[in-house]
């Protein structure tokens, strides 16, 4: 027996199959393992959270509604700190919306601050840019903003809450969602 009875015949279908089969690992480190190893948001924490009817009452601007939806979760690297070494982090991009009505006879300046807090109505996360926007007397306004959050404090958010300002001649008013 010489070596003709130690050969394998690798034929076309098996060099199809290695190539599918590479194909197939290659498919799968590109587009597989970051999700496996990257955050996620489920399709429930990427649709609107939205509330309405906890507007106090007797202020001249009226909040109709408000809330907010996760956009995305990836990894940023961070810059080198002092020890030199750079880092990754898991971070959420998320969106908030608020709807105000002014009912008053004049036109007014709106200021909102949006924030995430928990079920003790502790802050997870505030969306600190206080966005201005003019509300005509009569009409409502929709104010809507994007900004960022560590990804490990998801699991905390429990609900939306919302601070509103406007002037009055020199003295700034506040009105807060009840029970922040």
């Amino acid at each position: 027996m010489g070596r003709e009875g130690f050969r394998l015949p690798l034929g076309k279908k098996w060099i199809y199959l290695i190539l599918a089969g590479f194909l197939c690992l290659v498919l799968f480190l590109v587009f597989g393992l970051p999700r496996l190893l990257g955050p996620s948001l489920s399709k429930s924490q990427q649709e609107w959270q939205e509330f309405t009817k906890d507007d106090p009452h007797g202020y001249p601007l009226e909040v109709v509604s408000h809330g907010f939806r996760m956009i995305q979760a990836y990894r940023r690297e961070v810059p080198p700190s002092s020890a030199g070494q750079s880092r990754s982090i898991n971070v959420l991009e998320w969106e908030w919306k608020i709807a105000v009505k002014n009912k008053s006879w004049r036109d007014l300046e709106v200021y909102v601050q949006y924030a995430l807090v928990d079920k003790e109505r502790l802050m997870v996360d505030l969306d600190s840019t206080i966005l201005q926007k003019p509300a005509p007397s009569g009409e409502t306004v929709e104010i809507t903003h994007q900004t960022e959050m560590l990804y490990q404090d998801l699991p905390r958010v429990a609900t939306g809450v919302w601070e509103i300002s406007w002037k009055e001649g020199k003295t700034v008013r506040h009105s807060r969602r009840k029970g922040f």
